[in-house]
């Protein structure tokens, strides 16, 4: 049975769950490197917590396993860090296969369909942050790179837990013209499967895969849609003067939401931030091309509907 690490530096649900299905694999062993995590661990998963910015913690942790999934999500500076400690790590142990979660960020302001060979360009510091990474992987052996779409479902903090409240207060909706980009949609347990699928890829090498539903919609269905199934009804057209003082206001909302903390903001009733960043994403017409995962890993998309059940009823819980 093969040892595999996983880390995701405390930051969400995704390297729990991945621990989770391995738990249930009689090939893998999943070993839990974070010191806390954000979902009940099952019985089967080791916890080994170590620092995973921490080079020699690292090269330590490493030297014990088969292999490693970094799930680390959102903070620029931790996939930076974490980044720089688990390639100089594996420079050394050459043996090892490495999956790194990445993101279509990566493709910077591109539009039009995008496949794993397009160029590759920063546009803020998380997006630099991921292309830092996988340049990293690139000059090690045996690692995959998996660009993710939007991540939605149950665990989605971002993509269906503030879109969510943003619907349910009526501050999104549909959006018109800002709303026409494309929504590289990805069920969250898909997301899961790929970082399983490879692990047992036969051959590895250096690789990365597009991962997105192959269901293809705009942000304004995606909207229309996900409020539909949270009974945020009727859906509200939202006038592009709003939207530009929801930008306004994203920045004190924001400074409000540190303050609290993340799981005191809808307790204490403090509206979600709508930040321009976001609003570009709305917009963006770049369309992910994931045939590589769907012929290589075997990739089968969970259906929008579905998806969208199961995320209204996890924010609803």
């Amino acid at each position: 049975m093969k040892q595999v690490l996983i880390f995701g530096g405390n930051t969400g649900v995704l390297a729990a769950s991945v621990a989770n299905e391995l738990a249930g694999s009689e090939s893998f062993q999943p070993v839990f490197a974070d010191q806390y995590s954000p979902i009940p661990l099952l019985p089967a998963v080791k916890h080994a917590p170590f620092t995973i910015t921490n080079t020699d913690h690292v090269k330590a942790a490493v030297g014990n396993v088969d292999a490693v999934i970094s799930c680390v999500e959102s903070n620029p500076r931790l996939i930076t860090d974490s980044a720089n400690a688990l390639f100089a790590a594996l420079k050394s142990q050459s043996d090892k296969t490495a999956v790194l979660f990445s993101s279509m960020s990566v493709y910077g302001n591109a539009e039009g369909v995008v496949d794993e060979s397009f160029q590759t360009a920063a546009t803020d510091a998380y997006s630099a942050a991921r292309i830092h990474a996988e340049s990293l992987a690139s000059s090690t052996s045996n690692t995959i790179c998996l660009r993710s779409g939007v991540e939605y479902g149950p665990g989605s903090l971002r993509w269906s837990g503030l879109i969510g409240r943003l619907l349910r207060s009526r501050r999104l909706g549909d959006l018109g013209a800002a709303g026409d980009g494309y929504c590289n949609l990805l069920y969250m347990d898909d997301l899961v499967q790929a970082m399983v699928r490879s692990l047992q890829l036969q051959t590895v090498g250096n690789q990365t895969f597009n991962l997105c539903s192959s269901e293809r919609v705009t942000w304004n269905h995606y909207l229309v849609r996900y409020a539909r199934a949270l009974r945020a009804v009727p859906v509200k057209r939202i006038a592009s003067r709003r939207l530009k003082i929801e930008t306004k206001l994203s920045i004190p909302l924001k400074i409000a939401e540190m303050a609290v903390g993340s799981k005191w903001t809808e307790r204490l009733h403090i509206p979600a931030p709508l930040t321009s960043s976001m609003l570009s994403v709305f917009s963006q017409r770049l369309l992910l091309n994931s045939s590589k995962a769907e012929q290589i890993l075997g990739m089968k998309w969970t259906p929008l509907e579905e998806g969208l059940k199961k995320a209204a009823q996890w924010i609803s819980y």
